[in-house]
């Protein structure tokens, strides 16, 4: 059921995303090859860049302060809700309503933080087809 609702999450936002890459890509056409267009890609590829170098400690370091104030607060508050959702998930008594809703929520979130890559496939597969 898990698999199946992801499956089926993943289709759609699949299909979504073709449409509106699609229709971005012909916009994108009408603009052509205009100065504007290029300086805000380079401006908005700056920030990215920066903005993901700030996110992750890139430094020793920095990684085992992250990994200490991780654990530090697992030792205050017990297990982190997606521990203990993944628990109630992957029990056979789990009711199926309970398993589509966390397979959903799982979905949303890892869709959230990959559409930039997804959309950024598909308007590379438009542009060559």
């Amino acid at each position: 059921m898990f698999l199946g609702t992801v499956a089926a999450v993943y289709l759609l936002l699949g299909m979504a995303l073709l449409l509106g890459a699609s229709m971005l890509l012909d916009l994108l056409q009408q603009a052509g090859d205009s100065q504007p267009l290029r300086i805000a890609q380079l401006g908005a590829g700056i920030g990215l860049m920066a903005l993901g170098a700030r996110m992750q400690p890139w430094t020793k370091a920095g990684k085992e302060r992250r990994a200490a104030r991780r654990a530090a607060k697992q030792a205050r508050t017990g297990p982190s809700l997606f521990v203990r959702m993944r628990g109630y998930a992957t029990d056979p008594s789990a009711p199926v309503g309970a398993v589509i809703v966390f397979a959903l929520t799982a979905a949303v979130i890892e869709a959230a933080s990959m559409i930039p890559y997804l959309a950024g496939d598909s308007l590379t597969r438009l542009v060559r087809s």
